[in-house]
Parts: C-alpha cells; sequence; structure tokens
C-alpha cells in the first residue's frame, strides 16, 4: 500500500467492516459471506493485500452482526397480556414518562423464553427503578416493526433496530413490581452520576446554571428546561448538549494541567498521560458510557497511548481503529445518529479544517485564532446532510453562536468542573459560583437573543437518495479540489453542488389533500391534511385532547413540516371547512368521496366508506344494511368478536370490508 494510504493501515479493516455490516443489514444470505471468502483468498494469493484485508473485514463485520442479531419475542407474545420478567439494562427519564429497556427471559405463558429486548413505556418521570433491578411487568407487547400509519410519521424503529430492542409495551405503575437487584457497571455508573450530580447542587451556583451543568458535564437533562434545548437545536449548538469529545476534551485538559508538575521529571514524565487516560475513562463511566463519550474516550487514548510509547499516530489511522473497536462489540452503532455525526465531523475538521485556515501552523496564535471559525464550519461541511437525512433541518446562523460557545463552554464547563472537586472536599467557592453564573447567564441570553431572530434554521427539509448522493459527492470534490488545488476540481464540485440543488427542487409536489384513519388501539383518530392546514377528528374523550394533540404534533411534526403546515395539530370542535374537506355532522367530504362516522345517515345520500368504531353501538351491521356503503372500514378499537361478526355478515352482503388491525386506511386523490 502506497502513500498516502499507507499513513493509514487500518482504512481497509474500517471500510470492510462497516461494508459488512452495512450488506448483512440488507440481507443476511450467507452467499455475501461466502462470495467474499473466496475474493480474500483470492486477493491474498495474488498478492494484493491492501483489498485483501477489506475483504477479510468485510466478512468479520458480516460474522459480528450475525452474532449481535437480537432474539424475537415467542410467537403469541403479541397475542395477549402476559406477565412478564427481566432485568433493567437502561433508563432513561423525560418530564412525563420513563423509558425502561428490559433483557426479558421468563413469561407466565412459557417456561423457557429465549432472552430478548423489550422496551416498557412507563407514565411516571420519577420511577424508582434503576438498571440492575429485575422486574415484573404484565402487558401486550407490540412489535416496534410495525409500519407507520401515515407518511413521515416519526418512529421509535431505527432507535429500537441499533439497540437491538424487539418488542415495545405501555405499562402503568400499578403493573410494575421490583422483585430483586442484580449487580450492574451501569447501576454503579448511575449512583456515580447522582453522586456528582449532587456536588453540583450543591456547589454556589444558582439552580438554572446547576441544570446545565448537570446536562453538560454528566448527561443528566431531566432537570433542564426543555425551552433551552429547543433554542440550542434551533442554532445549531445542540451538540453542545450532548456528551461528545467537546465535553472529553474539556475533561481532557483539566486533566493534563493537574498532572503537569510531572513534565518536570525528564525521564518518565510522559507517565502523566496514564493518568489522563484513566481519569478520561472514570468521566466517561461516571456518564454512563454513552457510544458519543465512548468514541471520544477511545480517540483520545490512542493519541495519548501514542504519546507514552513515543509513536507518531496519525489521526486519521485512530479514527478508524476506533471505528473498529465501536463496531466490534456494538455493530449497529453504525446506523446510529450519534456515530454517524460524531467520525463524519471529526473526518471533515481533520480534513478540510486546515484546508480553510488561512494561516500556517507555524503562526501558532493566529492559527488558533483562525481554528475558531475553520473548525465549525468543517464540522458543519461534514454533517449537514446527516443533520438533514435524520432531523430534517439546518441550522443557517450556526457560525456565530458557535464562536461564542467556543468560548465561553470552556469556560463555564471547567469551573463547574472545579467546583465540583471543591465542594468534594468541603471547599465554598462562592467567588466561582457567581463567575459561573454570570457565564451562564450570558449563554442563556446569547442563545435567547439568536434564537429570536427570523430565519435561523430551515426546518421540513427532506431530501431524495438522489439529492443526498450528489451532495456528498459535491463536498468530497470540493476537499479534493481544496487539496489539490486543480481548477477541474473546483468545476466539479460546483456542477454536483448545481446538480443537487436542481434535484432538490425538483422535487414532486405533495397531493392537495389526504385523509388517514389511524390504528390507535384505544380510540379512533381521523388525521386530514389539506393544503397547509391539518386537523384531527378523534373518539377520545374531550379531558383527553389536551394530551393527544400535544403528543400527536410531536409523533406527526415531520409529516406537517414537509407540508408546511402549522406544528401543532388541533382536534376539530364541530364542524368545519377546507379547500377540498369538509365535515358536516357525522359526514366527512373528502373530494368526491363521502365517509360516515355515525350511526344514521340521510335517505338517498351515497355513502362511500362507513366507518364502524367502538362507539357504533353493539348492532353495527344494522347500521350496514340502512346505509348500504361501497366499503366498511373497521377501527382497530372494535371489539374482536363484533369485528370478525361483522366482517362475515359483510361478506354475505358482497361489501367489501378494511380492518385497521395490520394497515391504515388513506383516501388521497389520484
Amino acid at each position: 500500500m502506497k502513500a498516502p494510504l499507507s499513513y493509514v493501515p487500518a482504512l481497509p479493516a474500517a471500510t470492510g467492516m462497516m461494508a459488512g455490516i452495512v450488506v448483512f443489514a440488507q440481507t443476511d444470505t450467507l452467499i455475501c459471506l461466502i462470495a467474499a471468502t473466496i475474493c480474500a483468498i483470492t486477493l491474498i494469493l495474488i498478492h494484493r493485500h491492501w483489498l485483501a484485508f477489506l475483504f477479510l473485514f468485510f466478512c468479520l463485520g458480516w460474522v459480528i452482526s450475525y452474532a449481535d442479531a437480537p432474539s424475537a419475542p415467542p410467537d403469541d407474545a403479541f397475542s395477549s397480556k402476559a406477565c412478564w420478567n427481566g432485568c433493567v439494562s437502561d433508563i432513561k427519564h423525560t418530564t412525563a414518562a420513563t423509558r425502561i429497556t428490559v433483557n426479558v427471559y421468563h413469561s407466565d405463558k412459557a417456561e423457557i423464553v429465549e432472552p430478548f429486548k423489550c422496551s416498557l413505556l412507563l407514565p411516571d418521570a420519577n420511577s424508582s427503578i434503576e438498571p440492575g433491578d429485575i422486574i415484573s411487568f404484565t402487558g401486550r407487547l407490540s412489535a416496534p416493526q410495525a409500519e407507520a400509519d401515515i407518511p413521515d410519521e416519526k418512529s421509535f424503529n431505527p432507535t429500537f433496530y441499533v439497540d437491538g430492542i424487539t418488542a415495545s409495551a405501555y405499562v402503568s405503575p400499578d403493573d410494575i413490581t421490583i422483585d430483586g437487584h442484580t449487580r450492574s457497571l451501569k447501576r454503579t455508573a448511575l449512583r456515580l452520576q447522582n453522586d456528582l450530580r449532587d456536588l453540583i447542587y450543591r456547589s454556589p451556583i444558582s439552580s438554572p446554571t446547576a441544570w446545565f451543568l448537570s446536562t453538560t458535564l454528566l448527561g443528566d437533562d431531566s432537570m433542564l428546561d426543555p425551552t433551552v434545548k429547543e433554542q440550542f437545536r434551533s442554532i445549531g449548538a445542540a451538540h453542545y448538549l450532548a456528551l461528545s469529545g467537546f465535553h472529553i476534551g474539556i475533561i481532557a485538559m483539566l486533566a493534563s494541567l493537574a498532572f503537569f508538575p510531572l513534565k518536570t521529571w525528564s525521564r518518565f514524565g510522559r507517565l502523566r498521560h496514564i493518568g489522563v487516560i484513566a481519569i478520561i475513562w472514570l468521566y466517561a463511566f461516571a456518564c454512563g458510557l454513552s457510544p458519543s463519550l465512548t468514541r471520544a474516550a477511545i480517540l483520545i487514548s490512542i493519541y495519548l497511548s501514542a504519546k507514552l510509547l513515543q509513536r507518531q499516530s496519525s489521526p486519521y489511522n485512530s479514527l478508524c481503529i476506533a471505528a473498529i473497536l465501536i463496531l466490534a462489540f456494538a455493530p449497529r452503532q453504525l446506523f446510529a445518529p450519534g456515530f454517524q455525526l460524531s467520525f463524519c465531523a471529526v473526518l471533515a475538521i481533520l480534513s478540510i479544517a486546515p484546508l480553510l485556515n488561512p494561516f500556517q501552523k507555524t503562526s501558532t496564535t493566529a492559527y488558533r485564532a483562525a481554528s475558531f471559525v475553520t473548525v465549525p464550519l468543517a464540522a458543519m461541511a461534514g454533517t449537514c446532510f446527516i443533520t438533514m437525512i435524520h432531523f430534517h433541518r439546518f441550522p443557517v446562523i450556526f457560525l456565530i453562536p458557535n464562536l461564542i460557545l467556543g468560548i465561553l463552554l470552556p469556560l463555564l464547563l471547567s469551573a463547574g468542573a472545579i467546583m465540583m472537586l471543591a465542594t468534594f472536599i468541603g471547599i465554598k467557592l462562592s467567588s466561582v459560583g457567581m463567575i459561573t453564573d454570570k457565564i451562564y447567564n450570558a449563554v442563556e441570553n446569547m442563545s435567547e437573543t439568536i434564537s429570536s431572530w427570523s430565519g435561523t434554521e430551515i426546518t421540513g427539509v427532506f431530501l431524495t437518495p438522489a439529492t443526498i448522493a450528489a451532495g456528498v459527492a459535491a463536498i468530497a470534490a470540493m476537499t479534493i479540489a481544496l487539496h489539490s488545488k486543480r481548477r477541474i476540481a473546483f468545476i466539479a464540485a460546483a456542477c454536483l453542488s448545481a446538480s443537487a440543488f436542481l434535484l432538490h427542487q425538483l422535487m414532486p409536489a405533495q397531493k392537495p389533500y389526504e385523509l388517514y384513519i389511524t390504528r390507535q388501539p384505544l380510540r379512533t383518530d381521523i388525521v386530514i391534511r389539506d393544503g397547509d392546514k391539518a386537523c384531527l377528528i378523534t373518539t377520545a374523550d374531550k379531558r383527553e385532547h389536551a394530551e393527544i394533540e400535544r403528543s400527536l404534533s410531536s409523533r406527526y411534526s415531520d409529516f406537517l413540516a414537509r407540508r408546511n403546515c402549522n406544528a401543532h395539530l388541533t382536534v376539530a370542535q364541530g364542524d368545519f371547512d377546507m379547500p377540498s374537506i369538509r365535515k358536516r355532522g357525522d359526514y366527512i367530504i373528502a373530494g368526491d368521496k363521502i365517509i360516515l362516522t355515525g350511526k344514521t345517515a340521510d335517505s338517498g345520500l351515497h355513502i362511500d366508506y362507513l366507518l364502524i368504531t367502538r362507539r357504533s353501538g353493539n348492532r353495527p351491521l344494522d347500521i350496514v344494511k340502512t346505509v348500504r356503503p361501497d366499503t366498511v372500514i373497521i377501527s382497530r378499537d372494535t371489539p374482536h368478536k363484533r369485528a370478525q361478526k361483522l366482517i362475515d355478515s359483510c361478506s354475505t352482503l358482497s361489501i367489501p370490508t378494511l380492518w385497521l388491525t395490520e394497515r391504515s386506511f388513506s383516501l388521497t386523490p389520484p
């Protein structure tokens, strides 16, 4: 392997492993593994070692993915309620609920259950359950792989896939009990995190500052104001709230300062790097060893280990080794947005940022000052498409807040870490606390001011695969152009950028109106979108409307954003008129189609669809015989026996039926 590839010997291994993981996710047939093995052996025989290593690690990625494939629940797990037993592996708290990941290994319906992961949603924000607890819960499991009811509907499926979760359930606090405890590193880490959080709360700072430091130092955002989160997201600074390499870098800097006196020990001074590595991993452990922190800890550990051994370290090679180590233990992390953002950001900073810097590295002060601009620009160039793919938004004014936060946050987090240590040893640094509060107030005022500007971000960005391919190729061409300084490369980058823009503009227009009847198990929801207006019709009690609006506005936020609708989905009260859809009593008229949602109909009016729900009464067949619709739609909340009997009766009358158990109903113009 010739230069410059010889400087990155781990590149073929990392590339091959990623390719093997991606191929396994698409197809797990053994033909791919056999073909790759044959290619590897052939390439070894003809002395093409670079390509041979690539195919060998392709096989390794495929085999690791096969071994790490998650187990599925029993076949009858989704049919009825059951009591399940398992061990809690992870806990995520929100302001209104707790999501618990359980490794289930027993059921009251079967003595032996192949262990599988289940995600429980518990409507209790202050649950006392911790990782390592052995719990029993009663509930009906559902398959997270179920298709969405409407286009662009948000789903936990991608997250569930990465985490290996194959079932989910909604459990009330009365249906879950703690049976015992086991020793768990996650439990130990959580308690250490709680102890550190208490040190922050006991330090002489205000509550908002403490909540912010708890988020940015420990990853605990349970108390952080949601408004602050949204402000950081809108100004393109949300990555500062998620623990990542930025935070690891600050901890490494503080640890290096603490061990700096050892540098004067000429013979063994480099041993100080061992202490820095130990503190980095202790910090990562206290924060739960999140994937983002683990990635950064591995990168810095490789860099410091090279210094310890007095060896030259290539940052690109370190990046490849970090990817190999992470994917070897968790191959599905390749599909996690955090993994993609982290590695693409680091790769862009390494390859693009030095080229954008107008100063030479020999001009140390000027080069570092310019890096405050070039590094955010490079990171945004490397992650912009991943951000738009996963979050459908692009921060326009990202440079200004990143410049300010790049200066203020290291000071704020360093002050927070110092106060934690001072509080631990019993020293009260009131003056430092006062300065910390002032810095946080400056950060909060800045984020509030900039987020209030119009046009801070572009929302509702949805890209086609062709647009993504052209855009990524444009960034790659621009990087090559900056390295080679050739005119043809700049022309190619400009042409690819123009192609990406044109492809995005040529996206097909949305249909004028849409109507969907979803598969809610306890109620019937009808989602209506006409032009840029959207509303919801539901059979739920009025007391539940506010909560339904909140949850569905979040669940359907991408659906609404793509169609330029109001971000808040409201429940329609009474009749309404839209350009193509209107409601009159129990009738919904969409274009030239009429849907009846009630029990009676005007004589002589032709009904295209009759919707039967739990509220349609005990004799729905009488309604069918009176109305004689073209099609009968049976909602999911209809009792099973009643629905099955109605399907048989409609078959006798030669009336088609659609039972909303397998799929939703949609009505759009042709």
